[in-house]
């Protein structure tokens, strides 16, 4: 099968990549039933995940996902079989597609993309059925298949519908099935074969990512993540306050045990508090809008009437958005707002007989009240606790940590170091849980800088 003419491919790298799987899986030939009873913990707690480069790593990936792709395989063994029959490698290369989403999510894109480029040097050999640079075609058809949205004409499980319209490009831009066979059994076995993949990855790659480091040599060059963000892929790319605070919490022993794994109902109420709140953010806009527009059309306005909108109607508009987060259209709100309350600023300014100390101290609080992270946390009802907020910290990027501690500057400058004090004994549980602060030593460089000098 295609399956192991590829894993005779790579066999000649595993030389380099020392093998992470139970031993009796070794020299397995062909797809026989394996069950899988205590190997997941086995496999991510290997000493063989640690200080691997990118391309070992890809080896290693490759090697676990075909040996032990039988344990999911077994499940309804006909369907999966036929599945394989007419798409050989679909299912093991959307497993490794979810794969390369995980390892974006906790090391960041560029060092995902070296994985990904191992990926195809190891497996786009010339194949009978699919032809050349099969894993980049694979890629591309469940791209475009996210693209055009779960099919419509499947079952009502919003994931299986996904996967319907994955086989369905699948076999429409990779395998080359035309009608009638492409529309009736290749396709409803394919997007099977498909979800079964999909949970055994879900089961399998999270806790094995989160073991996973690199030699600091390999990826010396390379931008890596510095902000947690969860274990799994239920998160929206850029979520909102709750879904955000839910995601930092996922998976993070410096969260309490009962938060560690927040169910999809609760993610999808976080997200309902998010669209509520920037819905009626956007209301509000519009109305804003329309008053600055009234005023623009008179020609004279006080300047008591400009401060008075900057500071008691567009600022507090301004801090709502910060706090909803990385929302796309929430942050295109703050830029909206933040060009208003420019403008107001900088009319008064031009005036003979302004209050210029007013309008100097406005965009001293502006700094603190505008940060994201610290507008979520003075938010009505925000989702972080008091007793939360370092550990909240720590899970943030090192640019958004900078731009706390600048913030912070500005405001009173003896935060700094209590800050960091706080920040030291969460590093220190982390070290305890043997939980990895993403960009730990630069967050901790930060911290000294600006507590030795106030700022970098």
């Amino acid at each position: 099968m295609a399956f192991w003419n590829i894993a005779k491919r790579i066999a000649f790298h595993a030389s380099a990549a020392q093998r992470v799987w139970p031993a009796r899986y070794q020299g397995a030939q062909s797809d026989s039933e394996i069950d899988l009873t205590g190997e997941l913990v086995e496999i991510a707690n290997s000493p063989a995940l640690r200080n691997l480069t990118p391309h070992s790593l890809a080896v290693v990936t490759l090697q676990i996902v075909m040996e032990l792709d039988a344990s999911w395989r077994a499940t309804h063994a006909e369907t999966t079989g036929e599945a394989h029959l007419y798409c050989p490698m679909a299912c093991e290369f959307y497993q490794l597609h979810i794969y390369l989403e995980l390892l974006a999510q906790k090391f960041g894109t560029a060092i995902a993309s070296l994985i990904e480029t191992s990926f195809v040097s190891l497996t786009d050999a010339q194949d009978i059925i699919a032809g050349p640079t099969i894993f980049a075609r694979v890629k591309s058809a469940i791209s475009r298949a996210r693209q055009l949205g779960p099919s419509s004409d499947a079952p009502d499980d919003l994931r299986m519908r996904m996967e319907y319209q994955i086989a369905d490009q699948l076999l429409k831009t990779v395998y080359s099935y035309e009608p009638p066979i492409s529309k009736q059994k290749p396709r409803f076995s394919l997007a099977a074969s498909l979800c079964y993949a999909r949970i055994w990855a879900e089961a399998m790659f999270p806790d094995t990512i989160s073991k996973i480091d690199f030699d600091p040599a390999s990826i010396a060059c390379v931008k890596r993540e510095t902000a947690y963000k969860g274990k799994t892929l239920r998160w929206r790319d850029k979520p909102g306050c709750f879904e955000r605070h839910l995601q930092r919490m996922e998976g993070n022993p410096l969260f309490s045990e009962i938060q560690r794994n927040p169910s999809n109902d609760e993610i999808e109420e976080a997200r309902a508090k998010d669209d509520a709140d920037r819905q009626a953010l956007e209301r509000e806009l519009t109305a804003l809008l329309s008053n600055f527009e009234g005023l623009c059309t008179n020609a004279t306005v006080q300047c008591s009437v400009l401060l008075d909108l900057a500071q008691f109607q567009i600022e507090p508009l301004m801090e709502r958005a910060s706090a909803l987060g990385e929302i796309t259209s929430a942050q295109r709100y703050l830029e909206t707002l933040t060009a208003l309350f420019g403008t107001c600023l900088d009319t008064v300014a031009r005036s003979s007989n302004i209050p210029r100390r007013e309008a100097s101290a406005l965009k001293e609080s502006w700094a603190w009240k505008m940060n994201s992270f610290c507008a979520q946390l003075s938010r009505e009802g925000s989702p972080i606790t008091r007793s939360q907020h370092i550990h909240a910290l720590a899970c943030e990027s090192v640019e958004n940590i900078r731009g706390v501690l600048e913030a912070s500057r500005k405001r009173d400058p003896d935060l700094i170091g209590l800050t960091r004090n706080m920040f030291l004994l969460s590093c220190d549980l982390a070290d305890l849980e043997k939980f990895e602060i993403p960009g730990k030593a630069e967050k901790l460089a930060l911290f000294e800088n600006y507590t030795s000098s106030g700022a970098e």
